[in-house]
């Protein structure tokens, strides 16, 4: 049973989405180590992971990605959050991002070193749930949306029974130039003119 909605999990996902960066179900499991995350390169709009955190054998899954120079992670889609097992909503779990490219296992002692952390459960597909990591319900230092360059580690947890499936997409958008480069452009084109 699990088979079949992990072969719809991924299909489905990766027909609607943008780039697909990681599909658990095709590239293989994503890295369960706090100190060695799965490495993403992620581009201008959509970078969608496909996953799944299965029990007490595989709790978390973690991934590290840089926002570059020029671009803010603006929102972070949930679009799947579903029991592999039997097609229902997953499990309530856990999500947080850090600054860095590692991070810890979340408990009452490391909680406070994360950017933001909440409950991940199921919610209406293509629901934007970066506004709640950063009002930090469960801890965390918070941050401002959109979150700008440098490199962040994303984790997702279910420490409960249910072998759950998800698909999530990060939203990179460029970020305004500044006031020099606005200047440096004016110039050049005052100096063009004349």
């Amino acid at each position: 049973m699990r088979a079949v909605f992990v072969s719809v999990l991924s299909l489905t996902a990766a027909a609607a989405l943008g780039d697909v960066r990681w599909n658990e179900f095709v590239d293989g499991d994503i890295s369960s180590d706090p100190n060695a995350p799965t490495p993403l390169t992620f581009g201008l709009g959509g970078n969608t992971i496909i996953g799944s955190v299965l029990g007490p054998d595989d709790r978390r899954d973690y991934v590290t990605f840089d926002v570059p120079a020029g671009m803010a992670l603006a929102a972070l889609y949930q679009h799947q959050y579903v029991d592999l097992d039997t097609g229902g909503p997953g499990n309530w779990g856990f999500h947080a991002i850090n600054a860095g490219n590692t991070s810890w296992i979340p408990d009452p002692t490391t909680v406070d070193f994360f950017l933001g952390s909440n409950h991940m459960f199921q919610e209406v597909p293509g629901t934007d749930v970066l506004p709640q990591l950063a009002e930090i319900p469960f801890g965390g230092i918070g941050f401002d949306i959109p979150l700008g360059p440098g490199t962040y580690t994303y984790l997702i947890q279910q420490t409960g029974p249910d072998n759950t499936g998800y698909t999530l997409e990060f939203w990179l958008i460029p970020t305004p130039p500044t006031a020099a480069l606005i200047g440096i452009a004016l110039m050049g084109t005052l100096r063009r003119r004349r």
